[in-house]
């Protein structure tokens, strides 16, 4: 709860098991872990370094702009760290959720140029893979790009808007339609048709892929 972070300054959070009905399952895979009668988490040091307005309900990054004390290599995520972002936010739809902090530094390592021109594609596609999500790499046109969101059940997009490129995280909700995380920076609940989305968001015919099925 972001509002809690905030004002209470939490060392870990605390659920009782018998409260769970059979979901503990689903309270391990946001990193709760078995202490007694209870499961708990963490809060990790990098959640106090980031606004409460980066995060939308659910607490997926929705705002980049506002990281601007995590670094990206020798740079700000808020102006380089759109593809860490977008790992973050995919593992949280996928119910496998990593720490910010072991993400963000696992790419940083492999930030080209010291983050400068930020995250490659395919260091992203292994780096998933490495890490067990079973993904698809689709190059090179938005075309190509819309047909495999639309089969796919979450992914990662890359494109090239008016200040460059940028990556975001999507979940398929159906009918061609997407929820889009971090695409305009603040906009929670961003509800988009695909082909609306690259015809309002892209400047080029151009597009990269990962998809999740």
């Amino acid at each position: 709860n972001n509002l809690i972070i905030k004002n209470e300054k939490p060392i870990s959070m605390l659920i009782r098991k018998k409260m769970l009905n059979g979901y503990n399952k689903v309270f391990n895979d946001l990193m709760y872990y078995e202490k007694g009668s209870f499961l708990q988490r963490k809060v990790e040091s990098y959640r106090y370094l980031i606004n409460d307005y980066a995060f939308d309900d659910d607490g997926y990054i929705v705002n980049q702009g506002l990281l601007e004390k995590i670094k990206f290599g020798i740079f700000k995520t808020s102006t380089k760290g759109c593809g860490w972002i977008a790992i973050y936010n995919l593992f949280k739809l996928m119910h496998k959720e990593k720490t910010l902090k072991e993400i963000n530094e696992d790419m940083s390592k492999k930030a080209i140029l010291l983050g400068l021109i930020g995250q490659d594609v395919l260091t992203i596609y292994s780096y998933l893979r490495k890490k067990g999500v079973n993904s698809y790499f689709t190059p090179i046109f938005k075309k190509q790009c819309i047909r495999e969101i639309k089969k796919s059940s979450f992914g990662i997009i890359l494109y090239i808007h008016k200040r460059g490129s940028h990556y975001v995280a999507y979940k398929n909700i159906g009918d061609g339609n997407c929820l889009f995380f971090n695409a305009i920076y603040g906009v929670k609940n961003h509800v988009l048709n695909i082909e609306e989305f690259y015809k309002q968001y892209s400047i080029t015919p151009f597009s990269m892929l990962i998809s999740v099925e």
